[in-house]
């Protein structure tokens, strides 16, 4: 029995320490660039609606070979994100797609990741 308890204590703790790495943000990425100002992002009706404001980002990835003495090498790959402007979503087109616009002078990319701000 009381190996049963410390069994489900465990998956409950592991459960919890998971659920909180997760992210709140509705987050998608530029699938499309109609023009430099102009384009397409993978965030739909249910996500997102005209007039909301949007962080973009570019990512960067590192990548660095790790020595390990019973293993040998093996490479270690480290992201980060880096903000690049806002965006403003003009039309949602469907469940999946919303059209927005970059504001400022921002230049839309397609791979570049949206974020809802937190603040609109």
């Amino acid at each position: 029995m009381k190996s049963f308890i410390a069994q489900a204590s465990s998956l409950a703790l592991i459960l919890t320490l998971l659920s909180s790495c997760s992210h709140a943000h509705t987050r998608g990425s530029v699938v499309f660039s109609d023009s430099p100002t102009e384009g397409h992002v993978c965030l739909g009706e249910n996500e997102v609606k005209p007039g909301d404001n949007l962080n973009v980002y570019r990512t960067e990835c590192k990548s660095t070979e790790v020595q390990n003495e019973v293993r040998g090498g093996k490479r270690r790959t480290i992201c980060s994100k880096f903000l690049l402007g806002k965006a403003k979503v003009s039309d949602t087109s469907s469940e999946h797609f919303a059209r927005v616009e970059a504001l400022n002078g921002l230049v839309l990319k397609e791979g570049q990741i949206v974020e809802k701000a937190t603040e609109n």
